[in-house]
C-alpha cells in the first residue's frame, strides 16, 4: 500500500464508486487529495531539535566518547519526526517496531539517516528489531571506520546532490534497468497492454478541462518521466526526453444518466484505457479524460505506461495536480533529482563491488531449477502465460489486526513478516510444498531525493521460503 506523504485537514470523505482505483476531492475550492491510507497525519510536536544537518564533519573531529549523546539526539529527532511522535517519547532501549515500524517505514528512516547524516544502515539492522541505541552505534562505528582502500569502494550509494541538466531533445539516453525489462516484455508482445495502469478519481469543485490541462502542462514540465519516448537503435533501446509534450483533456459527458449508469460507464471507461496501446515512439504515454458527472462532481480518468510511472508516481501525480488546480503551485518544491541522475546512478553502481555482492547473494539464493508452485487448482495452468487476473482486497476485523501487530512487536519484525509466513504456512497446507518462491512488490525509492520524482522504480522482489522445518 502507498502511504500518502502528506494529507491535508480534515478533507470531505467522497465516495469512490471504482475499486482498485484512487479517490480525489477538492477540500479548497479545486483543490485536491489522494486518499491512499486510512492513517490519520497529526502536526508533530518536537520539544527538542538537533541540526544533524552539519553533524557528521563534527562528528569526525571529536573522539569516540564525545559523540555519543549528539549522534543518539540527532536520530531521536530523526525517528520523532517519521513516526509523528513527541521527541521526549523516544527513548534509547526501545524497539524501534513498538513504534509500528515497517519496512517502508524502515527504508524512510534509512533515507533519513543517510540524508542528515551521510551514513547508510544496513537494512537487515533496522528490519531486526533494533533499538535506537543500536542504530545510532552502527552510525557512531561508520562514522569512526577506517576509510575503504580505493578498489574496495562501492560507486556512490545514491544520486548526485544537485540535479543534472536537461538532457538535449535528440540526445539517446540509457534506459533504467526496470525500463530496459519492460522494453523486453513489449518486444515479446508489441500488442499486451499488461503493463497499462488505469483508474479513476472523483473530483469536486469548479475544475475545468482547460484548468486540467494546464495543470498537467506543469507537471509534464517538471518531470521528465512524463515527456519521455523510447526507440530502438539495432536492437538496443534508448529513451529520448522531449522538451514539451501537450496531454489533451477531452470532456465525457455523463451528467443525463442514473447514478448507477454513470458508475457503469465509468469502470467501462477505465477498461478501455487498460486495454489501450500506447505509442512508445512518439508518445504521449499519459492519457487523461474528464468525465461530467452533475453539478460540480466529476471524474477524472487516467491511462499511462508503466515504464514512466509506478503506483508511487500516481500519488505524487494527483497531488501535483491537485495542488496546481487549487492554485497552489508555490508549494511544489524543487525537484531534487530528475530520472536520468537515477539511471545514471544505477550504471555508476553496475559492476563495482555493491553490485557483485549482491549478484552472489542472488545466485545463491535463486540458482538452479526453480520449484514452480502446484496448487490444487479447478483449472488446468494455461499453456501460455497470461496477464489475466483479478484483486480480492479484504478487511480484518480491528481485533484481529491489533492481535497481529503485537505478536509482530513481540517478535521485534514487522507485520508484513506477519502476514508473510501466514501465507506461506497456508500456501504450504494446499500445495504441501516446503519450497515456495513469492514476489513481493517494492517501491525501489532507495533514496530521499527520488521520493518525490515521478517515474518508474518499482521491482519485484523473490523471497524464497524453505519450510522443511
Amino acid at each position: 500500500m502507498t502511504r500518502a506523504a502528506e494529507t491535508p485537514p480534515s478533507p470531505p470523505k467522497t465516495r469512490c464508486p471504482l475499486p482498485e482505483t484512487r479517490c480525489m476531492t477538492t477540500p479548497e475550492h479545486s483543490s485536491m487529495t489522494t486518499e491512499t491510507t486510512t492513517e490519520t497525519t497529526t502536526e508533530m510536536t518536537t520539544e527538542m531539535t538537533t541540526d544533524t544537518s552539519q553533524l557528521i564533519n563534527v562528528l569526525r573531529a571529536k573522539p569516540l566518547s564525545e559523540v555519543q549523546a549528539l549522534v543518539d539526539g540527532a536520530v531521536k529527532s530523526l525517528v520523532a519526526r517519521l513516526f509523528q511522535v513527541s521527541f521526549l517519547q523516544v527513548t534509547r532501549d526501545t524497539a524501534l517496531s513498538s513504534y509500528g515500524l515497517d519496512s517502508m517505514r524502515a527504508m524512510e528512516l534509512r533515507n533519513l539517516i543517510y540524508a542528515e547524516l551521510g551514513v547508510e544502515l544496513p537494512a537487515a539492522l533496522l528490519l531486526s528489531g533494533a533499538t535506537l541505541g543500536e542504530l545510532a552505534g552502527e552510525v557512531i562505528r561508520q562514522i569512526h571506520a577506517e576509510p575503504e582502500a580505493p578498489e574496495e569502494q562501492d560507486a556512490p550509494a545514491a544520486p548526485s546532490a544537485s540535479v543534472s541538466p536537461a538532457p538535449a531533445p535528440e540526445q539517446r539516453l540509457a534506459l533504467s534497468f526496470g525500463q530496459e525489462r519492460l522494453w523486453f516484455l513489449h518486444q515479446l508482445d508489441p500488442a499486451s497492454t499488461a503493463y497499462n495502469l488505469a483508474g479513476a478519481a472523483l473530483v469536486t469543485g469548479p475544475v475545468s478541462a482547460e484548468a486540467v490541462e494546464r495543470g498537467i502542462a506543469e507537471v509534464v514540465r517538471r518531470h521528465e518521466s512524463m515527456r519521455t519516448v523510447f526507440g530502438d537503435a539495432g536492437g538496443a533501446p534508448y529513451r529520448r526526453v522531449l522538451p514539451a509534450m501537450a496531454i489533451p483533456v477531452p470532456v465525457v459527458d455523463l451528467t443525463g444518466l442514473p447514478e448507477a449508469e454513470q458508475d457503469s460507464r465509468l469502470r467501462e471507461r477505465v477498461a478501455a484505457e487498460e486495454r489501450q496501446p500506447f505509442d512508445l515512439t512518439h508518445g504521449p504515454l499519459l492519457r487523461l479524460a474528464l468525465v461530467e458527472l452533475g453539478g460540480e462532481r466529476r471524474a477524472l480518468v487516467l491511462g499511462i505506461h508503466h515504464l514512466i510511472a509506478d503506483g508511487a508516481s500516481l500519488a505524487l501525480l494527483m497531488r501535483e495536480l491537485g495542488l496546481l488546480l487549487a492554485g497552489r503551485a508555490h508549494e511544489l518544491p524543487a525537484l531534487p533529482a530528475r530520472y536520468s541522475d537515477y539511471v545514471a546512478w544505477q550504471r555508476s553502481v553496475a559492476g563495482g563491488p555493491r553490485h557483485e555482492r549482491s549478484l552472489r547473494y542472488w545466485l545463491d539464493q535463486l540458482g538452479g531449477e526453480l520449484p514452480v508452485l502446484e496448487l490444487p487448482a479447478d483449472r488446468p495452468r494455461p499453456p501460455v502465460e497470461r496477464a489475466d487476473g483479478i484483486a480480492r482486497s479484504i478487511r480484518l476485523p480491528d481485533e484481529l489486526g491489533r492481535g497481529l501487530r503485537a505478536l509482530a512487536a513481540h517478535h521485534q519484525t514487522t507485520l508484513f513478516t506477519v502476514l508473510l509466513s501466514a501465507f506461506e504456512v497456508l500456501l504450504h497446507r494446499y500445495s504441501r510444498q516446503t519450497d515456495l518462491v513469492i514476489g513481493t512488490p517494492v517501491a525501489g525509492r532507495g533514496r530521499l531525493e527520488l521520493e518525490s520524482v515521478i517515474g518508474f522504480f518499482a521491482d519485484t522482489l523473490v523471497l524464497r521460503a524453505d519450510l522443511s522445518g
